[in-house]
């Protein structure tokens, strides 16, 4: 008898004793772009002097409650002030596992089509 079953798209994430689930969709995927873009053009301001460590970790705070959840951010950073070397660490933790999970189960064929600036399909 045919069985259909869901796919595991969740991804739990331990960090500071707190646990996370994750749910690695395409909202997330979108947040990972939208987040990647403000990051770099923060470091092009704070390279400037044009934005402040302060600006830095408020991004960070956002993009982490978006990543994670909300107060996800105060969670983990409970019994510690954040810095910049904290944030870019956790911020590069959170990526990078996003990042190997979609690449060890998300098939080929579910990855989105991505264009260049022709409109034409890249492979």
């Amino acid at each position: 008898m045919p069985v259909f079953e869901f796919r595991d798209r969740v991804l739990d994430l331990n960090i500071s004793g707190n646990i996370f689930k994750v749910n690695c969709d395409d909202e997330l995927r979108e947040k990972a772009q939208k987040y990647h873009a403000a990051f770099s053009k923060m470091s092009g301001q704070l390279s400037k002097g044009e934005k402040t460590d302060d600006d830095f970790i408020t991004l960070c705070r956002k993009s982490v409650d978006d990543f994670l959840r909300l107060n996800a951010f105060a969670d983990i950073f409970m019994n510690r002030i954040p810095t910049v070397m904290d944030c870019s660490d956790l911020l590069l933790f959170i990526i990078s596992e996003i990042t190997a999970f979609y690449k060890a189960n998300i098939t080929p064929e579910e990855k989105p089509s991505v264009t260049n600036k022709k409109g034409n399909i890249k492979a």
